[in-house]
């Protein structure tokens, strides 16, 4: 129900600025959150590697040391 609700918010906003606008807070990972690194906040994937998004929303590796969970 998460993944549609978050769907179905992102289209509305295509639909309604355009793909050049959209950003990152809409595609918050489904990842463990783990704190803050440097401003941006931390995910933990299962297989214990830590990261945050970019602006451009790609995943930035940080080591694992970073992450506080």
């Amino acid at each position: 129900m998460k993944k549609n609700v978050r769907f179905f918010a992102q289209l509305m906003l295509f639909l309604t600025i355009g793909t050049s606008s959209v950003s990152c807070f809409l595609n918050e990972p489904d990842d463990e959150r783990c704190g803050n690194y440097n401003g941006e906040a931390l995910y933990k994937e299962e297989s214990g590697d830590c990261y945050y998004l970019d602006d451009d929303c790609n995943k930035v590796y940080v080591p694992k040391s970073n992450c506080n969970c």
